[in-house]
């Protein structure tokens, strides 16, 4: 399928220097899906693969939320106002989650736009039950982390940082960082799972959702397999 012409209609930057663009996007608005993600290119005869990840949808309005690594962005010299073209949904989606069971996400900096779309998903649900996210970044985070106001089982004291927007829709969830940040947990993903699991949280009651980059979804996957859950994987580019 071709390329859609879009336009820049707003251009915010995130506390990492990364950007977040709201584009008019008709077709994609209504037909992609958490997990999925675009290419964007700024020359209509050559399609370029440049990748950009979905951060929400409003069918209604006709937009996307797009996020546009720094790399990516200057390359491409967008701003308010730039056009561009953008490809049709790539890249696998996640299942609809059923709510029958506690719900565990987990992404990277890579894979934190589409575990956001998919919180779009789960806060319009009147039947989830508990749902819990956490967030891995080796330094910094694209927001600014602020205290949580929803306490989880078996959590290793001081963890307390949690995501704004996930507040705001009512999902738990808490940040891991290899950077000393106040609120987070300090270390990799393995070391958080070996104390949180050690309070008995995660059973096979829970079904894992998670999106990132090649070498973290091994991680996950690994994790995963160790604690016996049913696994739904999305590795991006």
């Amino acid at each position: 399928m071709a390329y859609q012409c879009s336009n820049v209609l707003d251009v915010s930057s995130t506390p990492n220097d990364d950007n977040v663009l709201i584009i008019d996007c008709e077709d994609l608005s209504a037909s992609i899906l958490p997990g999925q993600y675009v290419y964007l290119s700024v020359d209509e005869s050559i399609p370029q693969k440049n990748v950009a990840y979905v951060l929400s949808s409003e069918p209604k309005q006709k937009k996307l939320s797009i996020y546009v690594f720094a790399e990516v962005y200057n390359k491409l010299k967008l701003q308010s106002g730039s056009k561009l073209w953008v490809s049709p949904p790539a890249g696998d989606a996640f299942p609809a989650p059923a709510f029958s069971s506690n719900l565990l996400i987990i992404a990277d900096e890579i894979g934190l736009p589409s575990v956001l779309f998919l919180s779009q998903f789960i806060a319009a649900s009147k039947s989830r039950k508990n749902v819990f996210v956490l967030i891995y970044a080796e330094e910094q985070f694209p927001f600014r982390p602020q205290p949580s106001r929803f306490l989880v089982s078996g959590i290793p004291p001081g963890v307390i940082a949690a995501c704004p927007l996930l507040e705001d829709r009512k999902i738990a969830s808490r940040l891991i960082s290899n950077t000393s940040i106040p609120g987070c947990y300090h270390g990799s993903l393995a070391e958080f799972f070996s104390e949180w699991l050690s309070e008995g949280f995660v059973n096979e009651d829970a079904t894992l959702y998670a999106s990132g980059g090649f070498n973290f979804m091994k991680e996950v996957k690994s994790i995963g397999d160790k604690i016996g859950v049913i696994a739904h994987l999305i590795e991006l580019p």
